[in-house]
């Protein structure tokens, strides 16, 4: 199964939280600075984390420099 969700990020917070919308988009929140690419890490740990799949089953799809992105899905349940 792969699927692709919608995001809008934010750096530099005080916590991590990932919250999904009405529109079934998700907000995420992550403490990471967006320098050298350690807030996209952040964005896909938290994402495998609230949605109980492995890390590598996350990427940014697009949006890698961008606070809207698309993050792809892939779980071989």
């Amino acid at each position: 199964m792969t699927e692709i969700l919608s995001a809008k990020v934010s750096a530099g917070a005080r916590q991590t939280s990932v919250i999904r919308r009405e529109d079934g988009s998700l907000k995420i929140t992550v403490k990471a600075a967006p320098e050298r690419g350690k807030a996209n890490e952040a964005v896909c740990r938290a994402i495998a984390e609230y949605l109980h799949v492995s890390l590598s089953c996350v990427s940014i799809h697009s949006g890698h420099t961008s606070t809207h992105k698309l993050i792809r899905i892939h779980d071989d349940r």
